[in-house]
């Protein structure tokens, strides 16, 4: 993978104070300001010409746009807008890589991560030893874990069903929520940590679409 995936993770995480995966004008321009990005007024208008992929009228850049502007290579496409909504969420400073400490925080933030989930991500993924995750390495580890190909009309059914379980519409399956539908449907505690224990593949505590996907295919 292109070394410079993280260094541009982590300025587009400082840059993304919203921490809503996109980069706005004002965004943008809030960075030249603070010198987080080194360009001048003309440099980050044509920047922006990448915004707007899904021609909504919103003047914003995703990761993978920011990418190809600054690099002009297409982004690996392991890298996913689910998944980079995860790393984000489990980057708790926002600077791009997770630690031990960014992971207790997340779970102090709702993603019920056990000290058993959490040293496994770690130690699964910093294939480094520098004691943080970087995105590329959380890649290589995990993504090619959860990746199944479906077709059109499989995907469109197998959201709906998972849906169905995401009460909050996070796009995660959280251990409550798991916990709700077992109850509805008769089963016991003991079937929901199976379960989780079952799809969460990337220790997070949580069942993403893309793990929902795999448990599927089981």
């Amino acid at each position: 993978m292109d070394p410079m995936v993280d260094v541009l993770w982590a300025l587009f995480r400082r840059i993304d104070k919203s921490r809503d995966g996109k980069v706005s004008v004002k965004e943008l321009n809030a960075a030249r300001k603070r010198g987080d990005l080194d360009i001048s007024a003309a440099e980050a208008k044509a920047l922006m010409r990448f915004s707007d992929e899904d021609d909504n009228g919103n003047k914003e850049l995703s990761f993978a746009a920011f990418y190809v502007a600054t690099t002009d290579k297409q982004l690996d496409p392991r890298i996913t807008p689910s998944l980079l909504q995860l790393f984000t969420k489990l980057d708790a400073n926002n600077d791009g890589y997770v630690t031990k400490k960014d992971l207790e925080k997340a779970s102090e933030n709702g993603l019920f991560l056990t000290k058993k989930e959490r040293d496994f991500l770690l130690k699964a993924a910093d294939a480094d030893g520098d004691k943080r995750v970087s995105l590329s390495e959380y890649v290589n580890v995990f993504a090619d874990t959860i990746k199944v190909v479906l077709s059109p009309e499989e995907e469109k059914q197998l959201r709906e069903q998972f849906a169905l379980l995401d009460d909050n519409g996070d796009g995660y399956i959280s251990k409550s929520e798991l916990r709700k539908q077992c109850k509805s449907s008769g089963l016991t505690n003991k079937h929901v940590l199976t379960t989780l224990q079952a799809a969460d593949l990337d220790g997070d505590g949580t069942i993403s679409f893309e793990e929902f996907v795999q448990l599927m295919q089981k």
